[in-house]
């Protein structure tokens, strides 16, 4: 009797193949869950944004814009109520990284941007409030904001 130790090439080629096809089953499901990580993500940064920017309206008792574009957004006090953003007038600016906001979906009222007045609610050319969608892939997460300036995950 022959003592051989080792595997065979036979034995190689079936555990490799077991670790290609387990590493294709795993893949899609690690893509998918990796995309949602970065829609929570986004839409929480950007909750978070939206509630900062209706306190900062509230504090300094100025309007406060948000406008969003589809790879990030901008708040800014609006001191003058020209609707642009003058110098001494931002208060920040973020870029989103990986996913994207919907601009075709974001909305307030007939207008792709909030405006927060200094009791904190909407402004009055928003009847109905508004929301934000982040989207990548097919993943996506709606905020919506109420006229009052209730902000919550739909």
């Amino acid at each position: 009797m022959k003592n051989y130790d080792g595997f065979s090439l036979f034995e190689l080629l079936v555990v490799i193949s077991i670790i290609a096809i387990m590493t294709c089953m795993a893949v899609p499901n690690f893509v998918s869950w990796r995309n949602s990580a970065i829609v929570r993500s986004s839409a929480f940064n950007i909750k978070a944004d939206l509630e900062r920017a209706r306190i900062q309206a509230m504090s300094r008792r100025f309007i406060v814009r948000v406008d969003f574009f589809q790879d990030g957004y901008r708040a800014f006090h609006d001191f003058n109520n020209d609707g642009a953003m003058d110098d001494g007038e931002e208060i920040f600016e973020k870029k989103l990284g990986g996913a994207s906001i919907d601009p075709n979906e974001t909305r307030f009222g007939s207008r792709s941007y909030a405006r927060f007045s200094p009791r904190g609610m909407l402004t009055s050319e928003t009847t109905a409030g508004g929301r934000v969608l982040v989207r990548l892939g097919s993943k996506e997460q709606a905020i919506a904001v109420s006229r009052a300036g209730r902000i919550r995950f739909i």
